[in-house]
């Protein structure tokens, strides 16, 4: 059987399994539908003939749909993992007619007090060790091979269709709570633990890192089913989708701070982001961009008007010069969110309260006194600037553009030094990042080297063939290799 033949199978008994699985009150398909695969070869078992997929055993009484049964062989595992065959001439299985009623057959079978976990189960890794839990095969690994299939053929997805994946959305007129959250969420399943109503008014913002490249349906998920005292009130997925996990109306369990009406989860929206398992906890280009619409979103539901970050932990911690993003290492000794997402909250604050619109004149707006903008922005030595701080060296890099940004909104203010004598004429600056990047004779790949040009920066006067002429004269390097700052 080929793969076409395989996806032929799943796509005529997914949508039964979504159909059945909702009549039946279960939350959840894609675990039946990678037992309906397993068990059945992608339907070209003996039992698949008789429309039984899912290696149903006969009960009298026990299924409605069904046509009586047929009689086939098997075999079940021990505890000890050795195997039992079963008589083909004795064992009983359920005969269907149609492929819908073998489906329907399934749902029925499972549609009793024994196997009431399952119904509960919202994502296809719990929903299978429920059902193996409630014995429904022996096989000792049945479960974690049932998921493999779920994984290698993308069977999650099917569990789109259930209404835990629609979001509550409250309207910011509501008078009984006066709180909304947000319509960028796609899924939204509550969180098993928050700290109850709000004390305090929304006014902060904290992102962290969930420590794994997970989906904003499997972080909520699994705070859904854990057995302690955390949560947050939305998950960033590695793909920049969007989950609900506690109502912005509660307090979530998240920073370590949620006691008392001033506390760090009263105030703040909680943010968990999808990211790598180590260290500097890198997320995904996708996972940044949603960042900020979401942050961009919770401001202006909540009126705020604008967001700011501080490397100062103290302005953070106690909201000084209207710092309002805060982080989890603040009130515990944690790493979180990790250095990838700390190096980028300036970044984030600067992005979203370009989003923020009618707001702006509420943004912190540079202290400019006598400074011609265009002309500075032409001298500002960025370099020097990015060099100086390493904050600002980490999050921007040698952008010329952050780093003017940065300053105008916040460098002047906070004291930090910059210097304006970096106007070039008749040329441009380039990085040089790597220590093995020939100086040639001439704008040839072939001309003579003269030895090997140190990592740096470097002004480009002239272009020719991919290749830029040195200011100092010492020869022609290739553009290939170079990132332009200016």
């Amino acid at each position: 059987m080929n793969k076409e033949q395989q996806q032929a199978f799943i796509d005529l008994i997914a949508p039964l399994c979504q159909k059945y699985a909702k009549q039946y009150g279960f939350k959840s398909c894609a675990g039946a539908i990678g037992q309906a695969v397993l068990e059945s070869g992608f339907g070209s078992s003996y039992k698949a003939g008789f429309n039984n997929f899912f290696g149903l055993k006969y009960r009298e009484n026990r299924v409605t749909c069904n046509n009586g049964y047929f009689l086939d062989g098997g075999s079940e595992q021990n505890p000890d993992g050795s195997y039992t065959n079963l008589n083909p001439i004795k064992t009983k299985w359920f005969r269907f007619d149609t492929v819908e009623q073998g489906v329907e057959g399934y749902y029925q079978f499972i549609n009793i007090s024994n196997y009431k976990e399952v119904k509960k189960q919202t994502n296809s890794l719990s929903y299978l060790q429920e059902i193996k839990k409630a014995n429904y095969a022996t096989s000792l690994n049945y479960a974690e091979n049932v998921y493999r299939v779920v994984k290698e053929w993308n069977l999650d997805k099917y569990d789109s269709v259930f209404s835990v994946n629609e979001p509550i959305i409250i309207k910011p007129e509501d008078t009984k709570t006066g709180y909304s959250n947000s319509p960028l969420a796609s899924y939204y399943n509550p969180a098993k633990y928050h700290g109850g109503d709000r004390l305090h008014k929304i006014d902060t913002i904290t992102i962290h890192c969930i420590v794994g490249q997970w989906t904003a349906k499997q972080g909520c998920d699994y705070f859904a089913n854990i057995d302690r005292k955390a949560s947050c009130n939305y998950v960033v997925g590695k793909d920049g989708d969007i989950g609900l996990s506690v109502e912005e109306k509660y307090c979530s369990y998240c920073s370590n701070s949620s006691q008392g009406k001033n506390a760090n989860d009263q105030r703040g929206i909680t943010i968990e982001t999808a990211s790598d398992k180590t260290a500097p906890y890198a997320i995904t280009d996708a996972a940044l961009n949603a960042l900020i619409l979401l942050c961009a979103d919770i401001c202006k539901r909540n009126g705020i008007p604008a967001l700011k970050f501080s490397y100062d932990k103290n302005e953070r911690v106690n909201h000084l010069n209207g710092v309002n993003m805060t982080c989890h290492r603040d009130f515990a000794k944690k790493a979180c969110p990790g250095d990838y997402i700390y190096e980028r909250e300036e970044y984030i604050a600067q992005e979203v309260n370009k989003l923020l619109g009618s707001n702006t004149s509420a943004i912190p707006q540079p202290i400019t006194e006598s400074i011609d903008t265009n002309k500075e922005k032409n001298k500002f030595n960025f370099i020097k600037y990015a060099d100086d701080y390493s904050d600002l060296k980490k999050a921007f890099g040698y952008d010329k553009e952050k780093l003017w940004n940065h300053y105008l909104t916040y460098g002047k203010k906070e004291g930090r030094k910059v210097y304006f004598d970096l106007e070039i004429k008749n040329g441009y600056l380039v990085q040089v990042s790597i220590s093995d990047l020939n100086i040639r004779e001439s704008h040839t790949v072939n001309s003579k080297s003269k030895g090997f040009i140190k990592p740096g920066i470097y002004t480009i006067t002239e272009e020719n063939n991919g290749f830029g002429k040195l200011k100092s004269g010492a020869g022609w390097i290739s553009l290939k290799y170079c990132k332009k700052l200016s």
